[in-house]
């Protein structure tokens, strides 16, 4: 099974590193594992093969380099590309892949609609859901505090001030 783990959001120096955004918080980016992307990101072509020579963390992302992408030239072609492995790892019952909360619909605790997920955020502080609403978007904690259910849809507990 395919699960989206990253996209490549920009090169990082002249030595063919790139910085990915994580979407999974699962240690996948380890030196010597693959990670796979589709040509063009698109999903009707070959999956090719990227093994990382090195990850650094930083506050705004990781930093990876691949072997045999050495210079910035090789890192800009990679720009854009969304990040996969070929497995999920198992779960315990209150963990979740981040590529499975988005678009989910999110209720408040009345049953009242309020939006969907459309981004899930890794801070030193925690993780966050943006939730798009009617207008705009707004950041909830993902945490048993805010977050009371999830199954087809997701249930905040919508305190004064959340939203």
């Amino acid at each position: 099974m395919r699960c989206l783990i990253g996209i490549i959001t920009k090169p990082h120096g002249i030595k063919g590193g790139v910085i990915i955004k994580p979407l999974t918080d699962f240690n996948r980016y380890q030196k010597d594992s693959d990670v796979f992307f589709y040509p063009h990101n698109d999903n009707n072509l070959k999956p090719l093969k990227l093994t990382i020579k090195t990850v650094k963390e930083t506050p705004k992302g990781l930093i990876i380099s691949f072997y045999d992408y050495d210079s910035i030239e090789q890192a800009l072609i990679l720009k854009g590309l969304k990040l996969y492995v070929f497995e999920k790892p198992h779960l315990a019952d209150d963990e979740y892949h981040y590529n499975d909360l988005l678009e989910k619909a999110v209720y408040n605790q009345n049953g009242k609609h309020l939006g969907k997920i459309i981004e899930v955020l890794v801070v030193p502080q925690g993780h966050l859901i943006r939730v798009e609403l009617e207008e705009g978007s707004k950041l909830i904690p993902f945490n048993k505090v805010f977050v009371k259910e999830i199954s087809e849809i997701v249930v905040i507990n919508e305190i004064e001030g959340l939203l």
